[in-house]
């Protein structure tokens, strides 16, 4: 029965594989400098649709080992916060709710992952990133008119990292 189970995990893996080759995502693994955020972000073309999501979870079960679910987790939050940083640098308005939100619950999910397999050795590296993280947040929200809808989103986000870096500070 198990292997069948692990048989029928390696064929889906190798579909998914297959089928992310043979399918545009829309992102460019490079890392830009941009004027309207100092800090180093993944650049993302476009807003990471259904079918990418789907991807990236089915991608993220076969992740067996939970350093390499960090990793690919982390990998997720980069692009979601490139994804942030696109719509407001497009000025492409109609999904920076959705964006926004995205990417705070994917920033609550990796911090929750870390803390419940108490990952005490990637604290540094995620402590790095969340501050990273909110520098470019903090430049973002300088293109909105304090207390504005579109501010008050970007600074949920600003918020919430604070928070998640002191979960993490506190990881022990």
């Amino acid at each position: 029965m198990i292997l069948l189970i692990v048989m029928i995990r390696i064929l889906i893996a190798v579909l998914v594989i297959i089928g992310a080759l043979l399918l545009p995502s829309g992102v460019v693994f490079a890392q830009v400098n941009n004027s309207s955020a100092s800090a180093q972000v993944m650049q993302v073309e476009q807003v990471a649709n259904l079918r990418d999501r789907l991807l990236e979870r089915i991608i993220l079960f076969f992740k067996f080992n939970p350093s390499s679910s960090e990793e690919y987790q982390s990998l997720l939050v980069e692009k979601r916060l490139a994804e942030v940083k696109y719509v407001v640098d497009s000025n492409n308005w109609d999904p920076i709710e959705e964006t926004s939100s995205r990417y705070s619950s994917y920033l609550g999910r990796l911090t929750k992952f870390v803390i419940d397999h108490k990952m005490t050795n990637k604290k540094d590296d995620l402590l790095n990133l969340y501050k990273r993280h909110q520098q470019v947040l903090e430049q973002l929200v300088k293109n909105f008119e304090y207390n504005s809808g579109f501010w008050l989103l970007l600074q949920h986000d600003i918020n919430a990292n604070k928070i998640y870096q002191q979960q993490i500070q506190d990881l022990k």
